[in-house]
This record gives structure tokens, sequence and C-alpha cells, in this order.
């Protein structure tokens, strides 16, 4: 018997066209309160607008007009996406130095790399986007050296990879690595499987690609960097840290998925657990926005106690650092999602204005 085939995302949108959605924030139950901000949150800023305008990364809005103007522009748009802040709040206590902005780095480029997946590679095709994904995924193996017509994210992704490994130790760089070619990888399947052709993955599709896709495992990278810390590879193969990194992981692609919904759904995307419970499921898009904040809620539930109560005898300060330091994230991460113009369509901007 041969399976149906994939539910085409606008179909799914205009059944689901015309319903409010509720009210994420006050809905999520979140423990952890919310972290202070660094006390040099304006030199983060003027670091990474210098780095984002040296290294030309951001996907083109226009071909017309002066390029330095445009540039600028860019960027601005970009930093009011308000990236700056979740990495103020996210490692609010950390020693403002290389480290720090190492980690404040990687956690933009990442997000400028889903932008290009998102708005750039989604409208032409898997040929544009491989290349690049190839060239990154060889810097991390230590194979590529950029030429001067290499793609900006080459080269930058070059320098960045560079620049971190004179401050990590090996076993960072390898787990680093595997994580990050792993989203690589994830991403640029859904990109020619799901939305290149607009089709909504099934769940368990969805949630085989999901896990590795967000790049979130890369997070657990960017705290030890930010902090300096040492985690020996064993305690990540333990179950029980396994298994938190896994919640955090679920828990911000789920808490992601409701607040770009609207986004995503404008643009045509139904790489989204919404999508998945309403093309699968028949839910109108509050019940499927109901029952992702039950799956959030329940994740955020058993995350908080565990990280609140997981203790080895043999575990370092630096592991039980980074069990604290996860949690800081997770937290901040939620807030962001929430308050970022990253997420809002043109009209919620326009009321935001």
């Amino acid at each position: 018997m041969m399976e149906a085939e994939p539910p085409i995302y606008p179909e799914v949108l205009e059944r689901g066209a015309g319903i409010e959605q509720r009210s994420i924030a006050s809905s999520l139950r979140v423990a952890t309160p919310s972290p202070a901000k660094h006390p040099r949150i304006e030199d983060l800023e003027i670091m990474l607008r210098k780095w984002l305008l040296e290294t030309d990364i951001l996907p083109s809005q226009s071909q017309e007009g002066d390029a330095s103007i445009m540039a600028r522009c860019a960027v601005e748009r970009y930093l009011g996406q308000r990236h700056v802040d979740l990495i103020a709040t996210a490692w609010g206590d950390a020693r403002f130095g290389p480290h720090l902005e190492a980690a404040a780095k990687w956690l933009v480029i990442t997000w400028v790399i889903d932008d290009h997946f998102d708005d750039v590679w989604i409208h032409t095709s898997a040929e544009d986007a491989s290349p690049v994904i190839s060239a990154l995924e060889d810097i991390l193996a230590g194979l590529h050296t950029p030429g001067p017509e290499s793609h900006p994210l080459v080269k930058a992704f070059t320098s960045l990879w560079d620049e971190t490994v004179t401050l990590t130790d090996t076993s960072w760089q390898l787990r680093y690595r595997r994580y990050y070619t792993d989203y690589l990888e994830a991403a640029l399947l859904n990109l020619s499987e799901f939305e290149q052709p607009g089709k909504v993955p099934s769940t368990a599709e969805y949630l085989n690609r999901r896990d590795r896709d967000g790049g979130l495992l890369c997070t657990a990278g960017w705290i030890e960097l930010a902090y300096s810390l040492r985690i020996p590879d064993e305690v990540f193969h333990q179950p029980q840290v396994f298994d938190l990194l896994m919640r955090f992981n679920h828990i911000i692609c789920w808490v992601n998925d409701l607040y770009s919904a609207p986004v995503e759904a404008m643009a045509g995307s139904g790489k989204n657990l919404i999508s998945c419970s309403m093309a699968y499921d028949n839910l109108t898009r509050d019940q499927a926005a109901a029952r992702v904040i039950e799956l959030c809620n329940a994740e955020l539930c058993t995350f908080e106690f565990l990280a609140k109560s997981l203790r080895d005898p043999d575990w370092s300060s630096d592991v039980l650092a980074f069990i604290q330091y996860l949690t800081t994230f997770t937290r901040a991460l939620i807030d962001w999602t929430a308050a970022s113009r990253r997420y809002m369509t043109a009209a919620q901007t326009a009321n935001e204005d």
C-alpha cells in the first residue's frame, strides 16, 4: 500500500486561518527567575555590530542602492531582533573577554545560517545551499581553506573556528564539530525534502529532525565557551545529563514553534509542531497550540526539577556550574523568543512601533 503524499502547507494554513492565538507567555510555567543582564551589554553590542559589518554575513535584502548603506541597515535590522539582549541575559555573569565574545559570535552566526535557510535558500534550490554547507562542515573537519570568492558565511565561519580552536581543548572541538555537523545536515535535508516543496513533515519526521536541525545541542558548547568550562566527554555520555540536554532541546524548539508559527505560515514553511498537529491530527490552530503548550510545560517542570536535583559525587564544579547555566540560558531564551521581532509578523511589528 502506497503512503499518502505529505500535505502541502498552504492547504493546512487555509484550514487554520482566522483563529486567534492564545497568549503564550502567560501559559508557559517557568519557575526559573529571569536573569540580570551583563553589565557590559553596550560593549557586546559594539563588538557584534563591528563584526557583522566586517563579515557581511547577513542575507541581502536588496541589490539596489549604496552597498555600505544597505549593509549598515541590514545590521541595524538584525540587532533590532535583540540578539544582544539574549546574549547579555543568558551569560550575564560571564567574564567579558575572548571566550564570551566567541560564544556570542557562534550564537549569532548560527541564527544567521538559519536565516539563509529560511529566507534565501527556501526560495532557490538545495544546490545553492549545498556548497556552503559542505564548506562549513569541511572547516570544522580542518579540510577547507576559503578563497577570495568564497561565500561570506564560509569566510566568517573559518575565522571564528580558528579563533575558537585557540580557546578550547580537543575534546570540546570534537564534540562541537559533531553537534554542529548534525545541525547543518539535518537543516539541509529539511530544506530539500519539506521546506522547498512546501510539505509538512509527519510528527515522527519532525521529531527525528528537530532534535538536530535547531542546533540547540550546540548551545552546550556555547555555554562551556562563554564561561571557560571544561566538561569531560564522559559527563555528556551519562544518561542523566544527556536526558537533561534533550529536555532543554525540546523546550526551546517547541517554544520557538509556538512563537514562530505565524511568521513561518506566511513564509510557507510547515516545519513546525503546530503545523504537524494541524495536518496529521486534524486539529485547529488553537488546539494544536494548546497541545504544544502542554508539552512545553511538562518538559519545563521535569527539566527544572532535574537541574536542581541531579548531583554526582564525581562531578567537578564546572559540571555543576554548567547545569545551572543551562537553566539560566533556557529562561533567557524563552524570554527573548517572546519579545524578539524575529518572530513577529509585519503587522505585529507595526503594532509594537
